[in-house]
């Protein structure tokens, strides 16, 4: 069983997809883990992602108009990753990512759709089992 999504396998598609359809897919992506517009790139990893709608980094780029804003959140998630190997894995995904993106804007592919879906999940989706919201915690009175 997998515990992240960085483990699945591409499965590839069983038919042809058009270009609306995978905009579509690339909106839903966008929708589903917050993903704003504002283009985050540190120079000194090379990570390129899209920040978080309302997050700290969308504001900091924002405001500043600088997009080498704050510490990498990729190097961070690529840090914390519980094994070497998802970590070696991750570092792939996101570097295989930041190469792939400037070419999605001319063209979508399945392929690659797929692999922003992925990157996204990883870099934003909450960890199953773990809160991370601290007002859902209750105190024990």
């Amino acid at each position: 069983m997998s515990t992240s999504v960085i483990e699945q396998d591409y499965v590839p598609p069983t038919r042809p997809y058009s270009q609306n359809e995978l905009k579509d897919m690339r909106l839903r992506t966008f929708r589903s883990f917050r993903v704003g517009k504002e283009l985050v790139m540190h120079r000194v990893c090379g990570h390129t992602y899209f920040a978080t709608i309302g997050g700290r980094k969308e504001q900091e780029v924002k405001t500043t108009g600088n997009s080498d804003a704050g510490n990498c959140s990729v190097c961070w998630k690529i840090r914390h990753m519980p094994t070497s190997d998802l970590g070696d894995r991750a570092y792939y995904i996101a570097s295989v990512y930041a190469d792939e993106l400037p070419y999605m804007q001319e063209r979508l592919e399945y392929r690659t759709v797929e692999l922003e879906r992925i990157f996204y999940a990883w870099l934003y989706e909450r960890e199953p089992g773990r809160d991370q919201r601290r007002e859902s915690v209750r105190p024990r009175w």
